[in-house]
């Protein structure tokens, strides 16, 4: 039995990892329907789930590696900015996905991108470590990884990941927020947030934190307020 229930997870989640965000969000509130018995609503929610299902992509790229919780020290007190190397562009088809599955393979152009926001001249994690970690993303548990792109190009990046602190759960926490050069300041950070709501509204999550560097990011129409005896991490009710 306990077999059957891990196989039957296994390919959930590859189902999920195939999904985009509205697709998943679509499955979860079926499961959810199916949870409460509401017969009316399982069987509109069943069909609009199997559309999703169909609608995902064929193929999809895997990464191996486990689903650690991120520790204090992994997310530095604060990151070094990405600065504009030449004017910022207009941006004209933005869409804001997971990097897992038709997104996987920017993780390299992702993954140096983190490196060098957040770890280069630190003396930590090389490059090629860093690259393994950005290769473990899913899209129905953390890590998650979601990417912006402009068009086929992608030009940022934010990380939903497990995170401890002084034995505190503050999980889901952002992290390793990183737009490409060119443009930064043009409101991507913001929608990657607003849409990191949207996920983890879907999985169930109810709450939300961040850390003070990113804070500045933050949509004026979300509300962040600062985590009793933790300096530095505010936290988003989800709503």
């Amino acid at each position: 039995m306990a077999d059957d229930l891990l196989s039957l997870k296994a390919r959930v989640r590859a189902i999920l990892n195939k999904c985009n965000i509205d697709q998943v969000s679509r499955i979860y509130e079926f499961c959810k329907q199916v949870r409460t018995g509401n017969a009316a609503s399982v069987q509109a929610a069943s069909a609009d789930a199997a559309t999703a299902q169909q609608q995902a992509p064929a193929t999809t790229a895997t990464a191996t590696g486990t689903d650690a919780v991120v520790t204090g020290a992994k997310i530095p007190d604060a990151a070094t900015p990405l600065q504009p190397s030449q004017p910022q562009r207009m941006i004209g088809n933005l869409q804001v996905d997971y990097l897992c599955g038709r997104w996987m393979h920017f993780v390299g152009t992702v993954a140096q991108w983190i490196f060098d926001a957040y770890f280069r001249g630190r003396g930590s994690e090389s490059y090629e470590e860093i690259l393994q970690m950005t290769k473990v993303c899913y899209a129905a548990m953390m890590p998650i990884r979601l990417i912006a792109a402009d068009g086929p190009e992608c030009i940022g990046s934010l990380s939903l990941v497990k995170y401890e602190q002084n034995d505190r759960n503050l999980t889901p926490m952002l992290n390793y927020l990183v737009v490409h050069p060119s443009y930064t300041n043009c409101g991507v950070e913001q929608i990657l947030i607003k849409h990191s709501a949207k996920v983890l509204r879907g999985l169930g999550h109810r709450v939300m934190y961040i850390t003070l560097d990113k804070r500045a990011f933050c949509p004026a129409d979300m509300d962040w307020q600062p985590v009793e005896n933790m300096p530095g991490i505010y936290k988003h009710n989800i709503v």
